[in-house]
């Protein structure tokens, strides 16, 4: 019998308009029955698709990838702790490697109190260079791991990273100040479980990264604005803004982001 089988990938590009331009994710997969069962007493749609044990659930906001079912098997001041902690290093995940840029390229107006962050060499790579080798360095790492056979990717990627780091700091190639900023944003980006998301933050990150060395802090803070304004034009697959409960504004939906209330 011919027919036609309709993957994962291939309902998620056919739903995902301009998905090359787009890296925000509008819809959610998982293999978990009751983070499934919850969104769909909570007005989701649920679709089950061939060939994968994933269910694909839409619409998604932006805010839904900040709150997640084991949000709900702790105590309510726990989940709270963890929802704002999710969002706060999300957010440094996108801006602390330009940020620091920014503060090493303008050494003369940071604050007494932040000097001793800054780097005495930069070493023979420019800042810049050394955050983008770095970030492919990463990504090249992750895909080692992934190939590798599971009793050895723990193993094989600890020491890669360990050797390879020792050996640029050794050699003058980098900072140590860059590797421990990239092993920040590596470690941050498992933050939030949802893998199409964290590389979209990748992609933010390299954006304001170019802005700022381009621009200095004008493309740091026009970067910031351009991103904003990027997510204030994508709409859900239900029509509603990206940045759904802030824009259109919902007090309760904005508390949820923050505060997870007791089951009643």
């Amino acid at each position: 019998i011919n027919g036609i089988s309709m993957t994962q990938q291939a309902l998620s590009e056919k739903l995902q308009k301009n998905a090359f331009f787009n890296p925000f994710p509008k819809f959610k997969f998982t293999e978990r029955p009751d983070y499934a069962s919850a969104c769909i007493f909570d007005g989701r749609i649920v679709l089950v698709m061939d060939n994968s044990p994933a269910v694909m659930i839409l619409p998604i906001s932006l805010s839904d990838f900040f709150r997640e079912t084991d949000d709900y098997y702790f105590l309510p001041i726990v989940a709270s702790y963890t929802r704002i902690l999710r969002m706060l290093v999300s957010v440094a995940n996108v801006i602390i490697t330009p940020l620091y840029l920014l503060l090493a390229v303008r050494a003369a107006a940071v604050p007494s109190w932040l000097t001793v962050l800054m780097p005495e060499k930069t070493g023979e790579i420019p800042l810049f260079f050394q955050f983008l080798i770095l970030e492919f360095v990463v990504d090249g790492l992750r895909l080692a791991s992934v190939n590798t056979p599971d009793a050895l990717s723990n193993s094989l990627g600890i020491i890669g990273g360990l050797l390879l780091s020792e050996f640029a700091v050794s050699a003058g190639w980098f900072i140590a100040e860059a590797i421990l900023l990239m092993a920040f944003v590596t470690i941050a980006g498992f933050s939030l479980p949802n893998y199409e998301m964290g590389y979209a933050m990748k992609f933010e990150r390299l954006f304001l990264l170019i802005l700022t060395q381009i621009f200095g802090e004008w493309g740091f803070a026009g970067g910031i604005i351009a991103l904003i304004t990027g997510m204030l034009c994508v709409k859900t697959l239900s029509g509603r803004n990206y940045l759904y409960p802030l824009v259109p504004f919902s007090k309760k939906g904005f508390l949820e982001l923050f505060i997870r209330y007791p089951m009643k």
